[in-house]
């Protein structure tokens, strides 16, 4: 189990790395890496700008909504089909991280913000990454 210093740690090394790499696929593979961990996931995988389909959605209050309901994550545990984790970069729509859950498993709520957290970062980093540098 992750502790608050483990989090807050995973929040750190992922805005350490956002501000370093010049490269917006290094911020989504570390990024997603910390998601399979924290989250105890079969997989992850990145997608560019797309939203076909209704999957299940991890929001940024940390619930998963499935249709048009909340899904009681603390009692039913992740569904059993992938949750899509949205990327926004400056109120921009990037992509979205599919979550490939073990079926039933029960992350805290703080594991759920944190990924929310996680993903936020990667947003605003893959931004900077895609504006043009001024030079003064």
């Amino acid at each position: 189990m992750v502790t608050d210093a483990g989090y807050l740690a995973q929040i750190h090394e992922s805005a350490v790395l956002a501000h370093s790499v010049g490269s917006a696929p290094a911020v989504v593979d570390h990024v997603r890496a910390q998601l399979t961990d924290l989250l105890q996931l079969r997989g992850c995988r990145f997608e560019y700008g797309t939203l076909l389909g209704r999957p299940p959605r991890l929001e940024h209050d940390g619930s998963i909504v499935v249709g048009r309901r909340t899904w009681a994550t603390d009692q039913l545990g992740m569904p059993a089909e992938e949750v899509e984790l949205r990327l926004f970069g400056n109120g921009r729509y990037i992509g979205r991280f599919m979550l490939d859950p073990i079926p039933g498993s029960i992350p805290t709520r703080q594991a759920l913000l944190v990924a929310v957290t996680l993903t936020d970062q990667a947003g605003r980093a893959m931004d900077a990454l895609s504006r043009p540098v001024k030079v003064a």
